[in-house]
């Protein structure tokens, strides 16, 4: 997880040591949220956001990580 001035990005995949992509969330409009380098929003960067943003919204602070288990 990394915070800068404009987004917050987590790193994903379908295992903890297994990174799939980057998920880069805007600060100013969370909805916009995409994977780094990528077209399509995948359904493992969707659960990731909806735990960050979940937690976010619980604690007033982006989580360090935001683990998802199917």
């Amino acid at each position: 997880m990394s915070e800068g001035a404009d987004v917050v990005r987590y790193e994903f995949g379908p295992e903890p040591n297994s990174v799939r992509g980057v998920l880069v969330i805007p600060l100013d409009d969370p909805e916009q949220w995409y994977v780094d380098g990528q077209e399509e929003r995948s359904v493992l960067a969707r659960n990731v956001l909806h735990k960050a943003l979940r937690l976010r919204r619980r604690d007033g602070v982006w989580p360090r990580d935001a683990s998802f288990f199917s």
